[in-house]
C-alpha cells in the first residue's frame, strides 16, 4: 500500500514523540517526482521541528541523489555522510556539505 507524506509523518509523530532516532529506508523508492518533492519538503520541516531538541538524528538510507539536493535545499541540513565502496572494496565514510 502507499502512505502519503502527511500520513507518514503523522506516523512518526505518534509513534516517534521523543525519539532520538529515526530512520529511512530507500523513501523514495516507488515515488513519482511530485511526491518526492513532497516527501523532502515535509522531511525538511519535520527536521526544523526537531532541531531544537539535541538529541534528535535522521537516518536516511538512499541512492537517490537528486531526493539528498532537494533535502539540502530546504535549509534543514547543511550536511550528510556519503557512504561508497572503494578500489579495494573497503567501505568509506565522508561528510559531504550541501553546496547551493
Amino acid at each position: 500500500a502507499v502512505v502519503s507524506t502527511q500520513s507518514t509523518g503523522a506516523l512518526a509523530e505518534t509513534f516517534c514523540n521523543n525519539c532520538g532516532v529515526i530512520t529511512l529506508d530507500e523513501p523514495t523508492t516507488n515515488l513519482d517526482r511530485d511526491n518526492i518533492e513532497s516527501l523532502a519538503h515535509a522531511l525538511g520541516q519535520f527536521i526544523k521541528s526537531r532541531s531544537n531538541t539535541g538529541h534528535f538524528q535522521l537516518i536516511i538510507i538512499t541512492h537517490d541523489e537528486d531526493f539528498v539536493e532537494l533535502l539540502g535545499r530546504s535549509a534543514a541540513i547543511d550536511h550528510f555522510y556519503k557512504v561508497s565502496k572503494g578500489p579495494d572494496f573497503c567501505s568509506t565514510i565522508a561528510k559531504k556539505l550541501i553546496v547551493e
